[in-house]
């Protein structure tokens, strides 16, 4: 019981993290984000938004669309994200592009 117990404890409880009012954004357009988004961004903005989401196909800049749903913070976003690409994405970088995401009309 006491490993049980042990091994449990950093399992989540349900509880929201310290950060519970942190701006949770929403996806506000269905199907993929269009291959041209970033010609509505400047060119320092284009190119951040192609080096950091556009990879492999753009599965990072689907997966922050995809994860925009209104109940995680840009943080779970990270997280996730560095999940599914298997290396560091960062909470900053997640923040700048859901912000042109917002910009585009995508998120709210």
């Amino acid at each position: 019981r006491a490993a049980r117990d042990e091994l449990g404890a950093g399992l989540p409880t349900g509880q929201r993290p310290a950060d519970g009012g942190a701006p949770r954004p929403r996806r506000q357009v269905d199907g993929p984000l269009v291959y041209t988004v970033a010609e509505r961004f400047s060119e320092e903005d284009a190119a951040f938004f192609k080096d950091r989401f556009s990879a492999n196909h753009r599965a990072p800049a689907e997966g922050l669309l995809n994860h925009c749903d209104g109940t995680r913070t840009a943080r779970d976003i990270a997280l996730l994200l560095s999940l599914d690409a298997g290396g560091l994405m960062s909470v900053e970088d997640v923040e700048r592009g859901i912000g042109l995401c917002r910009k585009a009309g995508y998120v709210a």
